[in-house]
Formats: structure tokens, C-alpha cells, sequence
């Protein structure tokens, strides 16, 4: 049981004593009340009196310099007596060395801070593996007034240009065209396709049709080609061999005759016209006499052309165009050959015919004209050095001159082939395992990789639980678990890209340092270190600082304190000051031994770097600071954060006795939220049960976001926890608040600087003054009241009344008088979710 308080002294030793620590006040009197009170005591006490005589006058006068210089000296020692009294109390000190000094008598260290830590991606040289060591220094690139800072990689890692990048080998799914489909999609973009262009397709099925319209798709490398009409037949299209469409005929071809007179010769005529001249009686009668090139005889299957055609076009597809009506066929032969065609008609014509009557009287004869009709074989021809060529369908079967429509035209030269696409993106979820190709054996546990979206907005840091190498199928199976959350609503197969070269790295730069050389004999030698701030890094301990000391090249150990150090035991403590120099400290040889004598024998190799300066956002840290034979460049594709600066007068109050209300070990759910506070880095933390995932433990730096190594916190609170009772750590999540606000501002101010003062007083990001809805102003699961929101935008200058005509969040009652949020929610407000308003002074009264 602890004892009752001490009774409170009868006399004070200050005037109006109240009791609290904060306001002592040991001596209030100012140097003219102590002037005045020695004058008084004077007379009171001594008896003085005025001066009668000149002896008098000139006594009186020592007599005052004397009260004068006695007070002036209790008027300095009272203001130097209340300054060492309010730096006697670590609630009351201001001064940062009293502040250190209270801290480590309650056995606190003050944070120290954290540099800023992430993941940067290593692109490796084509053709190229191996091992990139630890240290490997990097740098941002400066930005208007903000200068470049330093980083290094934390790990080795080992680099393959393999794992540059890894796309899923399902990102694409095999295409299948409907009969019913009016697009096809080719590879690549810019083929110079137009509306009514005729294009063949050459695949399972030869077909010919028209362009109906085109577009591009640049960032897929496709173009989609609209047809006039329905494609007709399934596709399945075969990734090995796709079907092409063939477009930019060179070549309009002709049959032959169809520049002859076609009265004499008609396109009928021409198709049934023989290899002889036919017999009988019927008009008019065709045929061909040929002579081909390679000697042989006419045949029916024959194609005559209008010309002779220069190119070789055996092989070739030909489109076989009737203005409407496509047919695609595929030259089989082709041969040189001098083509007549005959014609023979039967001509008919009116004539007269003479007859000689005799006359009745007068005898004689007389002639008489009778109308006949006459007739004639009339004979011409058509000749030429043309083509003939033989043409199949797709299934193989010959198609005859005969059977060839007409008018036709007959396409071919071209000059574009695409490639359909044999595959198309495939919007399906991502889920464990991913199948990636090649066999990636880096792929260990452990290591890290980086999930984005194809342009590079959403990023996620995984590490790698497992990968299954199969040789048969040359493919490599993932499994890994998150390190940063998943997007919301998690990732698509057709817009994932993984980068595999990923590297732990953190803020700061390497210094090696010789601290000086030991006597051999001194207890508790000191040595400071030349750089600071050292850098310091989430840790098991809370905060790791970047050390490493060496006594004639013998590598020690850094220990908390020398309370378990043996006097053989090579351990040093780190204790850093008020202005953030560190100092190395060895043991007095009972607790900790004490360096060998040596002379320049004390090295150490640390860091420095340390604070907010090192947070950068994606793409920043993009510099090598020297070329490296493996590396072609370096890029942070998600931002390095978690820079936070050491503890300040407030938060060296307020954390120094924290740890007694744990004593370093979490029993209940409210020990986690305070036992995370004492973590460096960490701003806030609250914690909560749930039924279902056991205890929850939300955790923020001081810009409102999760730190970047929540397994560095869990494995801090692993230490000192339960562990057989869940456990989940996450970042908070901000609740965003709906305002409106109706202002009557005060005539004299300009209007829009009295909006501007209450969008500040709400959400504004002053360090003196943050904004109500801010997170620097507000606890997690801090709920705020109507009441509030009128007070603040009330204090405004400027404000002669405000009106708030809507508040919540989440939707519901659009005016409540108090808005909530969750353990692990904060209350934000944006400026698009508030509505400023103004009415007009005058016409309210």
C-alpha cells in the first residue's frame, strides 16, 4: 500500500501556490518589489527614518546603492531559481538536454527517429546474372528547392535480366471468333488500312471482304478491323498458326476479252467458248486457239487474262471481286500463252428479188421488185499474249473458266500480310499459384517482388513463399504473401507485371570512421561519432541504429545496457544527445570489458541519413551513384516513406513514462497501441478485439500513413506478446466527412480571405495550425461533434455567423450532431467534399 500524500506546508515558500508542479512559483518578486520591500524593512524594521544632515544624505545614498544591487541579485537568482525549477521536472523542462537527461533517468531512450526505408527496382543488362552486393549506392533526383538525397540497398541480391520482367502466361486467353463477329484484331498498329479497302482472310477458311472502319490501339500494339459483313465461319484461332488478312492488292487483274467490243464479244460468249470451232447450225459460234509456253494444249480449266502478268503469281491468293460478291482462290499454275478467240456469225439482211411478168396487152415483159432476205458468215477475232492461269478453292477444287462470273475483277499482289491476334488479354482475377514463364530458380523465399498495373499507377510489394520449377513445361509456379496491401479489388491477369529484381533500401549514406585509440584502462570511454543524424531502422528492438564497431578490427556487439555484460564481454551502448551526435560507449570491466590499449584501434562503419527528408515518391530514386557492370538502371516503383524525425519536447513528455504502463510487455489489447507507440516511426496506434481475426492493432506514421514495414512492428510486438493469440496489423483509413457550410462574413474583410481562413481552420496543413479534419489534428477514432465544427470556423476572423446545413459521413442523416469513427478510421475532409456558401450580410438583417 502507498503512502498518504504529504500535508501541504503551513507556510509557503511562493505566493499563491496552487500545488501543480507546472506553475511553482519559488520566487515570484521582481526586482522593484524587492527594492520596495527592502525600503520598507528600512523603516519598519531598522527604524530609518529621511536624512536630517548631510552625513545623513550621503549614508542614505550608500544605503540604496546597497538595496539596489541586493535586489537586483534576488531578482536574478528568483528568475534563475524558477528556470532550475521547471527544469527539474521533466513536465515542466524545456530545454532539450534537461529533457534527454529526465528521459534516460526513467530509463527511456527518446526516439531516435527512422530513416525512410522501401524497395527499389534493379533492371539488369540484357544477357546478363549475378549478384549485386549489399551498399549499393543510389540517389533521387532533385525536384525544384528539394535536394537529392542518398540510399543504399539493404540486402545482396541476386539478378537475372530474366526477371526484368515477368508478365503471367495467362494474361492472355486463346480467341475464339463467332461466326457472328463483325472484327478482327492484328498485330500492330499504323498498316495504313481505310474504309472500303477489300481484305482477304487466309486461315481455316478463305474469305474476302471490306473494310468497314479501323481502329488502333497503340499501348496493345492491335488493330481492330470492322468488316462489312459477318465473318461467317468459327474460328478457333491457332496460336501457331494464325490466319492472316491480306490487304493493298497491287494487282487488278482482268479476264481476258473484256476490252473487246462487247456487242461482238459478250462475257457470255467469252465463258462457254471451247478449244475448237464448234459444228452445227447455231450462231454465233466461239473458241480459242492457244499456244502455250510450255507447249501444252488448250484446257477447260483455263483462266484467261487480260494481260500478261510480269510477277509470278503461282502461289499467290487472288481475290476474285464481282463489285459485291468476294471469292478468294489460290493460283495453282500460271503460263505464258498466246490466246486467240474466234468469233463466227451468221448475218442476215433485207435484198430484192427481180421478177419478169408478162404483160397481157400489148405483149412484152415487165419486171417486178419483191422483197427477201439474205444471209452471211461473218468471221472476227480477239488475240493476245496473256496469262492462263489454274485457281482452287480452299478445299482444293479447280474452278473452270466457265464457271467464272462476270463482269469479275481479280485482286492480288499484296502488300500487307498481317498476323491475327492468336490471343487476347484475359480479365480474370489473379489467384495462387501464378504460372510465370522460364525457370526462374532466384525466385527463393523471402524475396521480394514488386506487383504493378501495366502503367505503372498501383504497385504492391509481395515476397515470395514458394516457386515450383518445371522443367517438362518450362514454366515456374508462385505462391507469396503480401508485404503491402493488394489493390482494391486485387489484380487482373491482362494488366499485371512483375518486376523481379527488388531490393530492400533505405535512406543514408555509408561513412567509415576511426573514432581514436583506448588507454586499456579507463572505464566508460567515450567517443563520438564525426556525421550526424545516424540512421536508424525499424528493428525487433524498436529502432536499429546502422553501427557497426570494430577494436583492432574485432567486431563488438551493441547492447541496450551493461546490466547482463560480463567483464570479458565485448558489448558498447549507443547514446545519442540533445543535437542528435551519437557516441560510442565502452564497459568499466565489471560490467562490459573495456578496450584493449591501442593506438587509432576504435573504427566504426555507420550510416547517416535520417528524418522525413529521405521520403520520396515512385520514380524518384533513380540514380546510381556509380555504374555497376550488372545494372542498367535503378527505379522505386512504389514510394520510400517512413521517414519520421526524433522525438520533440512533446513527445518526450508524453512517451517516457508510457513504458511503465507495459513494462515492456503486452498482457491486454490496449498494451499493443501503447507498447507500438514506443516504436520510433510510429504516430499513432489503437488497437481493438475482434471475435473473428483476434486482436487488431491500427498503426500510422505522422502523415497519416501505415509504416512501410508492418512486419518490422509486428515482429517489435512479437517480442513482447503472446504469440498464440492472432494478431493483424494494418495502417489506418481515412472516413471522409461531407460539409456544408453557409458563411456571413464580416463587411470590412474581403470575402474570399474569410473563405480561405475557414477552408485553413478545416483542412488546412499548417504545422503550428493543422486543420480540423486533418491527421495531424486528429486521434484514430476520434469522433467529432457539430459543436466543434461551429467553434472552429466561428473563431475565424472575419466570420460574423456560420450556418452548417450538412455533416456526416457514410452516408445516412446528412446533418448529425456528431459523426463517428472506427478504431482503425480517422475523420478527413477533402476540399471537393465541402460546399462554402455566403450570404449577404445586409439582406440577413
Amino acid at each position: 500500500m502507498s503512502r498518504p500524500p504529504a500535508p501541504h506546508p503551513v507556510k509557503s515558500t511562493g505566493r499563491d501556490q496552487s500545488g501543480d508542479r507546472r506553475t511553482l512559483d519559488y520566487l515570484p518578486l521582481a526586482y522593484a518589489d524587492l527594492l520596495a520591500l527592502e525600503e520598507q524593512l528600512a523603516v519598519t524594521r531598522l527604524g530609518r527614518t529621511s536624512a536630517q544632515t548631510e552625513a545623513d544624505v550621503q549614508e542614505a545614498d550608500v544605503t540604496r546603492t546597497f538595496m539596489e544591487l541586493s535586489a537586483l541579485v534576488g531578482h536574478v537568482l528568483s528568475v534563475y531559481q524558477r528556470y532550475q525549477a521547471g527544469e527539474a521536472y521533466i513536465g515542466t523542462a524545456r530545454s532539450a538536454s534537461s529533457l534527454v537527461r529526465h528521459a534516460h533517468r526513467l530509463a527511456y531512450d527518446p526516439d531516435p527517429g527512422l530513416a525512410a526505408s522501401g524497395y527499389v527496382v534493379l533492371v539488369t543488362k540484357d544477357g546478363v546474372g549475378g549478384t549485386v552486393a549489399a551498399g549499393l549506392p543510389l540517389a533521387s533526383v532533385p525536384l525544384g528547392e528539394i535536394k537529392a538525397q542518398d540510399y543504399e540497398t539493404r540486402d545482396d541480391l541476386v539478378v537475372d535480366a530474366a526477371l526484368n520482367t515477368l508478365v503471367p502466361i495467362a494474361s492472355r486467353k486463346a480467341v475464339a471468333i463467332p461466326s457472328s463477329a463483325h472484327e478482327l484484331k492484328v498485330h500492330g498498329v499504323g498498316h495504313g488500312l481505310e474504309t472500303g479497302d477489300p481484305v482477304a482472310l487466309v486461315g481455316p477458311q478463305w474469305r474476302g471482304y471490306a473494310v468497314a472502319a479501323v481502329s488502333e490501339d497503340a499501348e496493345q500494339d492491335v488493330t481492330t478491323v470492322t468488316l462489312d459483313r459477318s465473318v461467317g465461319v468459327t474460328i478457333d484461332v491457332d496460336p501457331v498458326d494464325p490466319p492472316r488478312l491480306l490487304a493493298h492488292p497491287a494487282l487488278a487483274l482482268r479476264p481476258f476479252g473484256s476490252d473487246a467490243d462487247p456487242a461482238l464479244f459478250p462475257p457470255s460468249g467469252l465463258k462457254t467458248a471451247t478449244g475448237a470451232a464448234p459444228g452445227g447450225t447455231t450462231y454465233p459460234k466461239y473458241w480459242f486457239d492457244v499456244e502455250k509456253a510450255d507447249g501444252s494444249d488448250y484446257q477447260a480449266a483455263d483462266i484467261y487474262l487480260s494481260e500478261q502478268v510480269g510477277e509470278p503469281i503461282v502461289g499467290e491468293f487472288v481475290l476474285r471481286s464481282t463489285g459485291k460478291d468476294f471469292e478468294l482462290l489460290k493460283v495453282t499454275a500460271a503460263v505464258v500463252a498466246a490466246v486467240t478467240v474466234y468469233r463466227e456469225a451468221k448475218e442476215t439482211f433485207a435484198t430484192q428479188t427481180v421478177s419478169l411478168l408478162p404483160i397481157e396487152k400489148g405483149g412484152g415483159f415487165e419486171s417486178k421488185l419483191k422483197p427477201a432476205t439474205g444471209s452471211q458468215t461473218v468471221t472476227g477475232h480477239v488475240s493476245g499474249t496473256v496469262t492462263a492461269m489454274r485457281a482452287a478453292g480452299a478445299n482444293g477444287t479447280e474452278v473452270h473458266r466457265a464457271d467464272q462470273p462476270t463482269p469479275a475483277q481479280w485482286l492480288t499482289g499484296w502488300g500487307l500480310e498481317l498476323t491475327l491476334s492468336s490471343d487476347e488479354p484475359n480479365p480474370a482475377g489473379v489467384s495462387q499459384p501464378l504460372l510465370l514463364p522460364g525457370l526462374l530458380s532466384a525466385l527463393t523465399p523471402g524475396r521480394p517482388l514488386v506487383f504493378t498495373n501495366l502503367d505503372g499507377t498501383v504497385a504492391q510489394v509481395v515476397a515470395v513463399l514458394h516457386a515450383d520449377l518445371d522443367a517438362a513445361t518450362s514454366t515456374t509456379s508462385l505462391r507469396w504473401e503480401d508485404v503491402t496491401p493488394a489493390p482494391d479489388g486485387g489484380w487482373q491477369l491482362d494488366d499485371l507485371q512483375i518486376f523481379g529484381n527488388v531490393v530492400r533500401t533505405s535512406h543514408g549514406r555509408t561513412v567509415q570512421e576511426t573514432l581514436g585509440g583506448s588507454d586499456g584502462v579507463s572505464p566508460f570511454q567515450r567517443f563520438a561519432l564525426r556525421e550526424s543524424p545516424m540512421t536508424v531502422l525499424p528493428g525487433v528492438a524498436g529502432g536499429e541504429p546502422e553501427l557497426d564497431v570494430r577494436v583492432d578490427d574485432v567486431l563488438w556487439q551493441r547492447v541496450q545496457d551493461f546490466a547482463d555484460s560480463g567483464p570479458d564481454d565485448r558489448h558498447y551502448r549507443s547514446v545519442t544527445d540533445e543535437a542528435l551526435v551519437t557516441s560510442v560507449v565502452f564497459g568499466d570491466g565489471r560490467n562490459g570489458a573495456v578496450p584493449p590499449s591501442g593506438k587509432k584501434n576504435v573504427t566504426a562503419v555507420y550510416r547517416v541519413g535520417l528524418g522525413r527528408t529521405g521520403d520520396v515518391e515512385p520514380r524518384r530514386l533513380s540514380r546510381l551513384k556509380r555504374a555497376h557492370p550488372l545494372l542498367d538502371r535503378v527505379v522505386n516503383v512504389t514510394a520510400v516513406a517512413g521517414g519520421a524525425e526524433p522525438a520533440d519536447a512533446t513527445a518526450i513528455r508524453s512517451q517516457s513514462t508510457r513504458w511503465i504502463r507495459t513494462f515492456d510487455r503486452a498482457v491486454s489489447v490496449s498494451d499493443l497501441a501503447d507498447l507500438a507507440l514506443t516504436m520510433p516511426g510510429i504516430a499513432r496506434a489503437a488497437s481493438r478485439w475482434d471475435q473473428a481475426s483476434g486482436a487488431v492493432l491500427v498503426v500510422a506514421t505522422s502523415t497519416g500513413d501505415a509504416p512501410s514495414e508492418l512486419d518490422a512492428v509486428r515482429a517489435f510486438l512479437d517480442a513482447r506478446r503472446d504469440v498464440t493469440v492472432p494478431l493483424q496489423v494494418k495502417g489506418p483509413r481515412p472516413l471522409d466527412v461531407q460539409l456544408t457550410v453557409v458563411l456571413e462574413p464580416d463587411p470590412a474583410y474581403l470575402v474570399e480571405l474569410v473563405k480561405d481562413g475557414l477552408r485553413a481552420a478545416l483542412y488546412g496543413e499548417s504545422e503550428d495550425a493543422p486543420g480540423m479534419f486533418t491527421f495531424a489534428a486528429r486521434e484514430l477514432g476520434q469522433p467529432a461533434f457539430l459543436s466543434e465544427v461551429y467553434a472552429r470556423l466561428e473563431a475565424v476572423p472575419g466570420v460574423v455567423g456560420v450556418r452548417v446545413t450538412g455533416f456526416e459521413a457514410g452516408g445516412g442523416d446528412p446533418l448529425r450532431s456528431v459523426v463517428t469513427a472506427g478504431v482503425d478510421e480517422w475523420l478527413r475532409l477533402q476540399p471537393n467534399n465541402l460546399t462554402l456558401s455566403t450570404i449577404d450580410p445586409v439582406s440577413a438583417t
